[in-house]
């Protein structure tokens, strides 16, 4: 996996879905033939709205991630993190440890996959990696990385 240090995109973007119990929220941009999932995890904190158009993720500045911790009410660890999400002019946050970014589209079985991408193993009773008809093949996975 490919390490970044900010991420853009003039994608709209949504929640998909956030698990508690798995601390886990994915943001997926919506309406495009390439998707795009951010996968946050261990999440500790969200501020987002529902719906986001086009978006810039980097590290938050030392004033907001302080504003975050001031809202939790627990210290927060050294290995946890706090992404500024910038989107029309506004800034969101969420606390997690880690960013995933994986870039892929879905194409028939039994049809051709682009050079240098792969089909997406799968994740036993999670559905994630086929669509009926279709494999999800992945074009790029990134990890974000302040550090």
């Amino acid at each position: 996996m490919e390490r970044i240090k900010e991420f853009r995109s003039e994608e709209k973007f949504g929640i998909k879905n956030y698990q508690d119990s798995h601390s886990q929220l994915l943001l997926r941009n919506w309406d495009a033939e390439e998707r795009i999932d951010l996968l946050f995890v261990a999440v500790f904190y969200v501020e987002l709205p529902h719906d986001l158009n086009g978006l810039v993720i980097s590290p938050a500045t030392q004033e907001e991630t302080n504003k975050v911790k001031s809202k939790l009410f627990y210290p927060l660890r050294e290995n946890r993190r706090v992404y500024a999400i910038a989107s029309s002019g506004e800034r969101y946050f969420v606390g997690a440890v880690g960013l995933d970014i994986t870039r892929y589209i879905y194409q028939p079985v039994g049809t051709a996959i682009p050079l240098g991408a792969r089909i997406a193993t799968p994740n036993p009773g999670s559905g994630l990696y086929r669509e009926g008809n279709f494999n999800r093949v992945i074009l790029a996975s990134y990890k974000v990385s302040f550090d």
